[in-house]
């Protein structure tokens, strides 16, 4: 690369740090600042969770020099409703007109930075818009995000637990099987536990005894 080129890159980037943060700060300042919020009600009237309000650009909607200052910028409304949209608006977009769009639902906006009195101040640049839809919002669609994800940790902690032989997948001891004895006899000639109808033919084959003698034996 030669040095004319290295300068020029060089230039270039020096120049980017000078004019970037120039942009940002000024787009900071509160004569370039306008911020509109408010709650996003559904039609029963309960707040609207989990919404998008989004600038609307296209014929018959909101300036194009606002939308070119504006794109991408929208709010999500938070469980109660709120939303808080941050723009950049210069002071000569005074009465300009700034279309909000929620659930395919327009909604128009006149930008006023004079206020009452027809000073242009600070706080004409904080403005409160509710606004009133004419479906209903059910609240799972602002729930569903984080059900999806609540499931797929319990997955990840499931699989680890598996995969270390933890809680309800580690090994159960074995118990032994406990004989149970009940009903059982003591042989009279030795410690064996019989069934007391076997108890007469264990005497007679283990202890040598006759049919009469064991089978008395047995009834005692």
């Amino acid at each position: 690369m030669s040095k004319q080129s290295l300068g020029l890159i060089m230039s270039a980037v020096l120049l980017s740090l000078i004019i970037i943060p120039g942009m940002a700060s000024a787009e900071h300042e509160w004569d370039h600042r306008y911020v509109i919020s408010g709650v996003v009600t559904d039609s029963n009237g309960d707040p609207a969770a989990g919404v998008d309000v989004e600038i609307l650009c296209g014929e018959g909607q909101t300036d194009s020099e606002l939308c070119g200052l504006n794109t991408g910028r929208n709010s999500e409304t938070t469980l109660n409703g709120k939303y808080e949209l941050i723009l950049h608006v210069h002071s000569t977009d005074h009465g300009k007109i700034i279309v909000l769009g929620v659930l395919d639902e327009a909604f128009n906006h006149t930008i006023d930075l004079q206020g009452a009195d027809g000073l242009a101040e600070e706080s004409d640049r904080y403005v409160t818009m509710n606004i009133t839809l004419n479906v209903e919002v059910s609240k799972l669609g602002y729930f569903t995000p984080f059900l999806i994800a609540g499931g797929m940790v319990l997955i990840l902690i499931l699989m680890f637990m598996k995969k270390k032989n933890k809680g309800v997948f580690s090994d159960k001891p074995i118990k032994k099987e406990v004989k149970d004895e009940s009903g059982l006899v003591s042989c009279p000639k030795c410690s064996s536990k019989l069934r007391a109808d076997n108890l007469a033919a264990h005497l007679k084959k283990q202890h040598f005894m006759s049919k009469e003698e064991a089978e008395e034996m047995a009834a005692q």
